[in-house]
C-alpha cells in the first residue's frame, strides 16, 4: 500500500456515528441525505 486513499475512498467514504455500545453505521437514507447536502454546499 502506498498510503494514498484510492478515488473513491474520497468519493464514498464510511461514515459512522460512535456510540456508547460502538461504532453504528448509518443507513443509507441518512448517507443520501448527507451527500446531498454537502453536495449543495460545495
Amino acid at each position: 500500500a502506498t498510503g494514498q486513499a484510492r478515488p473513491e475512498d474520497k468519493l464514498y467514504p464510511i461514515i459512522a456515528k460512535i456510540t456508547k455500545d460502538g461504532y453504528q453505521f448509518i443507513s443509507d437514507d441518512e448517507m443520501g441525505d448527507i451527500y446531498k447536502s454537502s453536495m449543495e454546499r460545495s
